[in-house]
């Protein structure tokens, strides 16, 4: 008894609780043996007595469509409350077991959902407008670093539409050369993530679109879902905050400069305090001189010293290597492979010679021992024997593609313009991929003019401004040999014949190099 008791006290707690319409009606009788106190308040009605009064001389639509158990399914109907007030409601219904005469009556009030729904609704769009018009990017990315989801101004910071960015890896937005590094501390951030507000003096740069870079401050967050992590990144484009802070700077040395010429002035006023700093301004200056010197010898050391190590390690391992291996074919029968270790055992040895030589020319080229030799020369004829040379350096695939205008005989130094040219398609082949064509164009009217164009990996316009400088070698291409000398030692050679050099190049779009030589001179 106290059981049965219980469960109709928690029943009757159960269906109180909901805010909307609940019900049981006895088919048999055709009237309500319960309802709840949402569904009495939603009638204005006091208690079940009323209900089945009302229910009963309701001969309107309220009882037929009510008891109207033909078909189980949801619908929307217009009721009548004890006031005569109407209101629209979602009514259905549910029979409590098999063969039962008790039939579960659900109404809901819809102006009050359809409120809440458009409540709802609006507060989804006021949470996209803030997230979309915010501001700042905001980027989220998943635990596999790829991008799910990017705001309005997110896409216009890095200059993407929304399908070119979803799904993608994070990875498009970081500088290629901190790529690695970046992947390292992410690795990390996600093992242990913590937010981290912005402004913490980190020196960030993303990259656009068109590969173009710019200063970031970002703040990061997380959140789990569904048992997966999350990473929120806030990023705001501070490029007028560095321009404001360089152009602060350069005030502040403005002003410095001032106080020097007001502290000049003043020093003047005394003829022998003027005298002795004089002198040790002198002096300063020549320190700071002897200082940048060293300092600039000691970074030429260092990466003369990283560099030779590099480039001597490959073919002087190579050359150890098939040495090797040649003890291991001591017999007759095995003179073909011994030939093929020996093969390689010249490249390496070749290799190192023209390191070697490039190392040789730029002593001497500092020291001013090499001088330009001045004859006449057939220069059709020598670049078709000197393409012949590069012939067995070329990819797979890859072809030189020479035309020639104008006068064949010109006045130069055939052996300078010999190894320019070599150096110039040396690099072309080296930093093209197999099936890349590379063009040599010659013509020689009013002045003499070399051209190299490839359709390799191209320079970026950062990297262009140090090609010139010894042991300088691009940010893209760390991972392919190279000494750094090669245009360099162009750039001299091109000095030495009076002539001039230009560069036009696009990453992943190719690179043409252009020499003009002064008919005045060759």
């Amino acid at each position: 008894m106290l059981k049965s008791a219980l469960s109709e006290l928690e029943i009757k707690f159960l269906l109180d609780s909901r805010d909307f319409f609940l019900g049981i009606l006895d088919r048999n009788s055709n009237k309500f043996i319960f309802i709840n106190q949402k569904g009495l308040d939603m009638f204005l009605l006091a208690d079940l007595t009323a209900v089945n009064t009302f229910f009963t001389e309701n001969t309107h639509r309220n009882a037929s469509d009510i008891f109207d158990f033909k078909i189980n399914v949801s619908k929307d109907l217009e009721f009548t409350k004890s006031d005569h007030s109407t209101f629209t409601g979602k009514y259905s219904f549910e029979t409590l077991g098999e063969n039962s005469s008790k039939v579960l009556i659900k109404i809901e009030d819809k102006s009050i959902t359809d409120s809440l729904n458009e409540k709802l609704k609006d507060i989804e769009a006021r949470t996209e407008a803030i997230v979309h018009y915010a501001a700042l990017g905001i980027i989220l990315v998943n635990e596999d670093r790829d991008i799910v989801f990017s705001n309005k101004h997110a896409l216009e910071l890095f200059d993407y539409k929304i399908e070119d960015l979803i799904g993608k890896s994070l990875d498009i937005l970081i500088p290629d050369h901190l790529k690695e590094r970046h992947k390292h501390l992410q690795s990390g951030y996600i093992a242990k993530p913590v937010s981290r507000p912005m402004g913490q003096g980190l020196a960030l740069l993303a990259k656009k679109s068109d590969a173009s870079l710019f200063p970031v401050e970002i703040s990061l967050s997380f959140f789990e879902s569904n048992n997966h992590k999350y990473f929120v990144a806030f990023i705001s484009d501070v490029s007028q905050k560095k321009k404001s802070e360089e152009l602060l700077l350069e005030k502040t040395k403005e002003i410095e400069k001032l106080n020097d010429f007001l502290e000049s002035e003043v020093i003047k006023r005394t003829k022998d305090l003027n005298n002795t700093l004089s002198e040790l301004e002198k002096s300063k200056i020549e320190l700071e001189k002897a200082l940048k010197k060293e300092i600039e010898l000691g970074e030429l050391k260092s990466r003369f010293v990283s560099m030779a190590s590099h480039e001597f390690r490959t073919p002087l391992t190579t050359i150890n290597s098939a040495a090797s291996l040649i003890e291991k074919f001591p017999k007759s029968e095995d003179q073909n492979k011994r030939e093929t270790y020996l093969y390689k055992i010249k490249l390496a040895v070749n290799n190192l010679t023209d390191i070697l030589e490039e190392f040789l020319n730029v002593g001497k080229l500092e020291e001013g021992k090499i001088f330009s030799r001045i004859k006449a020369f057939d220069i059709k004829d020598l670049m078709d024997d000197l393409i012949l040379d590069m012939t067995p350096f070329l990819k797979e695939n890859q072809k030189i593609i020479f035309s020639f205008n104008g006068d064949k005989m010109v006045n130069s130094d055939n052996s300078l313009i010999r190894k320019i040219v070599i150096n110039l398609l040396s690099n072309a082949i080296k930093f093209s991929n197999a099936g890349n064509n590379i063009y040599l164009n010659i013509s020689y009217e009013n002045k003499l003019e070399i051209e190299v164009i490839d359709e390799g990996i191209g320079i970026s316009v950062d990297d262009q401004k140090h090609l010139f400088d010894r042991f300088f070698r691009g940010s893209n291409v760390l991972n392919i040999q190279g000494t750094g000398l090669g245009l360099h030692i162009v750039g001299r050679y091109t000095e030495l014949l009076k002539g001039q050099v230009s560069i036009k190049s696009e990453l992943e779009k190719g690179t043409k190099i252009k020499l003009i030589f002064p008919k005045g001179y060759e």
